[in-house]
């Protein structure tokens, strides 16, 4: 008997499921409106992370000391840097400005791969410990600062006293 019973629970459940989904399915048709319209797009809304992107300026910028020290009256930098994604002839603007204060402007435009450089030499020494370089691409975010210690004086090095010779013999 117990066969008996779970062969007709089982056929019970499959009518029961059966009916629930005639059920669902006619309930869904009725929400459907009568007549099927396209929906109409009044306005599109860029997230806000999508409308700042853009070009960008990577910071910090790059330098390298080309000559130069802190007792020479002239230091000379090399500056370089890049915006991503790459874009050419962007005019960029390099001012390198010295620990003493005076300061030096470049002009030049990105190439194409993005990156650009140039060279600044700074007169005002001696007594220039630093240079703090700001740049700025137009057409591209932010802008970029970097800057560089100038080394000290080499130590002067001195020659070893030369052998004398005292008269006789």
């Amino acid at each position: 008997m117990a066969d008996k019973t779970s062969v007709k629970s089982t056929g019970r459940r499959k009518a029961i499921k059966k009916i629930a989904v005639g059920v669902g399915a006619l309930a869904g048709y009725h929400t459907l409106p009568a007549k099927w319209t396209s929906p109409i797009v009044d306005q599109i809304v860029m997230p806000a992370h999508a409308a700042t992107s853009g070009t960008s300026l990577h910071d910090p910028c790059s330098l390298t000391l080309l000559s130069g020290t802190q007792s020479t009256s002239a230091v000379s930098i090399s500056v370089s840097g890049y915006v991503t994604p790459p874009t050419a002839s962007l005019p960029t603007s390099i001012t390198a400005t010295s620990s003493i204060g005076a300061s030096v402007t470049i002009t030049t435009t990105t190439a194409a791969d993005g990156t650009f450089s140039g060279t600044a030499t700074l007169s005002d020494g001696p007594g220039i410990t630093q240079v703090n370089v700001q740049t700025t691409v137009t057409g591209a975010d932010g802008s970029a600062s970097c800057s560089i210690s100038i080394p000290a004086a080499p130590p002067s090095t001195t020659a070893p006293p030369s052998p004398t010779t005292t008269g006789g013999a």
